[in-house]
């Protein structure tokens, strides 16, 4: 039986961490391993590994040899596993509670596969900057298909379609630890850009034939103020951050981009980086006269501001001058009603492969505070959505009929999982309280031994001066 593996290279986020680590522990298989990879965090995060440690057995910690990037993070962690399937989580990330069972089945059904890539789910954490904030985003129909490695990078080369629908081992897919060692012994490293993500999405389909592409998938990407990406590519994220996350990789943006507020550009310069490992097939060119016209786009669709703006929007176009495609941004202006009309008339803009989320629920009505409780949000949804298709298989009722069954239980699991998180947020509360108690107590204790110990030493002060004899004061 295959060893799934979930690795997590963790540094300073205590607060999400503990909820993918509730989220990864929740099914019983008997052949998992969580490893979690601590970067010499400063926070609580190695105490909250020794818990979570204590409590299950398959979870293993590690540390590297010294602070390292999130991209040298990621190749040290990846080194530690030899053997079956793997799938990196960051800190705020979760799996979802049936994600290694359904694995397995998808693997028997295709036992030679050597990745298994699920559709994406997403949860933006209640307190995120932005409109999205509380909201679940899922796929629920199922399906299955085999996709052609070098027809979806082609894809991907023509700016055409995203990382999401690249075999991803970032959320999104199980990888064989055999397609990892193939991409270290051709290049000597398993990251070549400092977006680890997008530059495995590459490299994993440039040395794979095929991968198995299935709904319902089996990561769900937590997004928190503290994410490294959105970082980079969010008008309101922290910008510090974003200093901070390109300064300390040792693997710069490619000398002819130098900017990464775009994820249509952050996966042009995954490509360009395995292009130059060369990894992608001979005479393979990306489509720059496509990604930065979508870049542009993106930028005057967000709510940047004007001074970032243009900053963007100028990055965008000495990228067309470094890479011979001026002419791809002529005409498009200075102001949202210019570059909507310019866009108009690039019908290249349309040919985006997107599958459109099939359910959006706000979190924060049913008490969803934490990434672990989200994926089990959408493990009840999925499974009302497979008893609602096979009765209205069975019933022959309409297209109607099936939504309104749907929509009612999925209002009465709802309201079933509100009472059991109250009931796990009850139960959290009183096991704080318990701390608190122990803490105060401890304090009172040590209070007491400082006081004893005061004492103790205005006693031995004391006989040092006493005007009994010195060998009096001996006995």
């Amino acid at each position: 039986m295959e060893k799934f593996t979930v690795i997590i290279p963790a540094k300073d986020r205590c607060e999400t961490l503990s909820h993918t680590l509730e989220a990864c522990l929740a099914h019983q298989d008997a052949n998992f391993e969580l490893l979690v990879s601590d970067n010499y965090s400063s926070d609580a995060t190695p105490q909250l590994l020794e818990e979570f440690k204590a409590r299950d057995a398959r979870l293993r910690c590690i540390q590297p040899p010294q602070p390292l990037s999130m991209a040298a993070h990621f190749e040290y962690v990846l080194g530690q596993v030899t053997e079956g399937f793997v799938m990196i989580l960051g800190s705020d990330d979760a799996i979802l509670p049936s994600a290694v069972k359904r694995a397995r089945e998808c693997l028997a059904q295709h036992p030679t596969a050597e990745v298994l890539h699920g559709v994406p789910y997403m949860f933006f954490y209640p307190d995120f900057y932005s409109e999205d904030a509380g909201l679940i985003f899922a796929h629920l129909y199922p399906r299955q298909e085999i996709r052609s490695s070098r027809e979806w990078l082609q894809k991907a080369l023509n700016s055409e379609c995203g990382a999401a629908d690249m075999p991803m081992p970032y959320q999104m897919a199980w990888v064989h630890t055999r397609v990892f060692a193939r991409i270290k012994q051709r290049t000597g490293s398993y990251i070549h850009s400092c977006f680890p993500d997008y530059s495995l999405a590459i490299t994993v389909a440039a040395t794979t034939e095929s991968y198995v592409h299935v709904s319902p998938g089996y990561g769900v990407s937590g997004i928190s103020g503290k994410s490294n990406g959105l970082s980079c590519s969010y008008p309101k994220a922290s910008r510090a951050i974003e200093s901070s996350f390109l300064t300390e990789n040792e693997i710069t943006t490619h000398p002819k981009l130098k900017h990464t507020r775009s994820l249509f550009v952050v996966l042009g310069d995954a490509m360009l980086r395995a292009q130059e490992a060369r990894l992608l097939p001979e005479g393979a060119s990306i489509a720059w006269e496509k990604v930065l016209p979508r870049a542009c786009v993106q930028f005057y669709t967000e709510a940047w501001e004007p001074e970032q703006l243009r900053e963007n929007i100028a990055s965008m176009r000495t990228i067309a001058d470094n890479f011979g495609v001026p002419k791809s941004l002529d005409g498009m202006g200075d102001s949202k009603e210019s570059v909507r009309s310019w866009a108009s008339q690039l019908p290249f803009l349309n040919d985006w492969h997107h599958d459109e989320w099939e359910a959006v629920l706000d979190g924060r009505l049913i008490g969803v505070r934490g990434v672990h409780e989200a994926a089990r949000v959408i493990e009840a949804m999925l499974a009302t959505s497979e008893a609602a298709k096979q009765e209205f298989n069975a019933a022959n009722a309409s297209e109607e009929d099936f939504l309104a069954w749907g929509i009612l239980q999925q209002a009465k699991q709802a309201a079933t999982l509100r009472k059991q998180l109250r009931d796990l947020n009850h139960e959290s509360e009183r096991r704080a309280a318990e701390r608190d108690r122990a803490k105060t107590q401890l304090a009172g204790v040590r209070a007491k031994n400082e006081k004893l110990k005061a004492k103790t030493k205005e006693r031995e002060e004391a006989s040092k001066t006493s005007w009994l004899p010195k060998w009096l004061r001996g006995r």
